[in-house]
């Protein structure tokens, strides 16, 4: 469990042209061999799990390490700090399927409202 809180970095900031995506997990730690990210909460805690909303952050955040390491991260964690829980989420496909699709309608919301000159030369990322 030690692991699970211990960063090996700190506020890092991770960004992926492809997925038009970018993020600051409040970590990363290493755990059982892998890079994972991990979020701080200070809010309410639900009873088992995590929020929903806490959910699609992290899964944003692990498709993005994804992005950037080239390897597979299958779970991330949640610290509910006010409450000092510790959550492990294992991310479903479900979960990375929901990022994209939120991804894409934030471009295409940005597409629809950006003049037809300034399109070429808008670039506005999701960010998490």
């Amino acid at each position: 469990m030690l692991a699970a809180l211990t960063p090996i970095k700190t506020e890092p900031f991770l960004s992926s042209e492809k997925l038009n995506l970018k993020g600051v997990p409040s970590k990363l730690v290493c755990f059982e061999g892998l890079q994972v990210p991990s979020i701080l909460k200070p809010g309410n805690c639900p009873d088992q799990g995590v929020w929903a909303s806490d959910r699609l952050h992290v899964a944003a955040l692990v498709l993005l390490l994804e992005a950037e390491s080239g390897k597979e991260v299958p779970f991330a964690f949640v610290e509910y700090v006010s409450f000092g829980i510790l959550r492990k989420v294992i991310i479903r496909s479900s979960d990375r399927r929901e990022v994209l699709q939120i991804c894409r309608r934030v471009e295409k919301i940005n597409q629809d409202s950006c003049p037809k000159e300034k399109k070429r030369n808008s670039v506005m990322n999701a960010t998490f």
